[in-house]
């Protein structure tokens, strides 16, 4: 299965996922072990893992990273910046959401208006905040406007999901959570609260199909319960499991185990204004007693 920054895979791209070996060929269930149940299924009210597992299959985002890290197209084709502030998007013509109502520029508009509102309360604010105006010149073409400069807009914009202005004026943010409608290679289909939810293919997307016609993503908070799944071969894929319990698939012959580099990066901060660490000796003695290789080795497992 191609790993496109969009569908099943790309979307579980995560520290440390594992597959057992027949997941990902032809089937007509997916079934995915998170360590969570999703804490919505509404792409701008929260932000945490398990969520973005999920939606990111039912919502196409503005644009998205190809396999090599690159931001490629998605529901815009291209993009030219009119001055430092202003970036003007083109949007694809062709993209309907899955009540069958045409997507377009308003619907861009609409999305980065929604997460920009400091009244609605998104926890991804601070990612979007940089943008002051999103609108649409035509229906086919959005302008977005900065308050200066800001060279990782781009890249903020890979998680920008597109929602449907239609659907969430009409019922609300509770009742969009509850069902919600995109433009994604999968449809919603059920939420067992506690349980799993469900998905089905979008057999009219726009792009490339999902290539299971169903997939559903469990709640399995213990790590040893998810492996324990894959050696049963009662789940098909699991995420988010520690070196340890990876080593203990080593050998298996009914799983395997896939290290993905992600974007995220860690890091210990001083404060480099204040005594002891504003001499850059100290810092530097402290960078050499480091073992990095040993936590790479020793709990990273390599």
């Amino acid at each position: 299965m191609s790993m496109r920054g969009r569908g099943l895979v790309a979307a579980l791209l995560g520290l440390c996922l594992t597959v057992a070996p027949g997941a990902l060929m032809a089937k007509d269930k997916l079934t995915v072990d998170l360590v969570n149940e999703p804490s919505s299924l509404d792409p701008q009210v929260q932000w945490n893992p398990d969520s973005y597992f999920v939606y990111r299959n039912i919502f196409d985002n503005l644009v998205t990273r190809d396999d090599k890290g690159e931001i490629v197209p998605q529901i815009a084709t291209s993009w030219k910046y009119l001055s430092d502030t202003e970036v003007e998007f083109q949007i694809r013509d062709d993209v309907t959401f899955h009540d069958g109502k045409k997507l377009t520029a308003e619907d861009v508009a609409f999305s980065v208006q929604r997460i920009t509102d400091p009244k609605f309360g998104s926890p991804q604010l601070s990612q979007f905040n940089k943008i002051i105006k999103a609108e649409a010149v035509n229906p086919t073409t959005v302008k977005l406007t900065t308050d200066g400069a800001y060279p990782a807009l781009l890249a903020q914009l890979v998680k920008l999901s597109i929602v449907p202005k239609h659907v969430v004026e009409a019922v609300g943010k509770d009742a969009f959570n509850l069902k919600p409608v995109g433009s994604g290679p999968y449809t919603f289909d059920n939420w067992q609260r506690g349980v799993q939810v469900t998905l089905s293919a979008n057999p009219t997307y726009w792009g490339q199909k999902g290539p299971f016609p169903t997939a559903v993503f469990r709640a399995v908070p213990d790590a040893a319960t998810r492996v324990a799944n894959l050696q049963a071969g009662t789940t098909d894929l699991a995420v988010t499991l520690d070196s340890d319990l990876a080593a203990q698939l080593k050998n298996s012959q009914r799983a395997k185990v896939l290290s993905v580099l992600t974007e995220r990066v860690a890091y210990l901060a001083m404060n480099v204004q204040k005594a002891p660490l504003n001499d850059p000796k100290l810092r530097e003695a402290i960078a050499y007693a480091i073992d990095k290789e040993g936590l790479v080795d020793g709990i990273l497992g390599g």
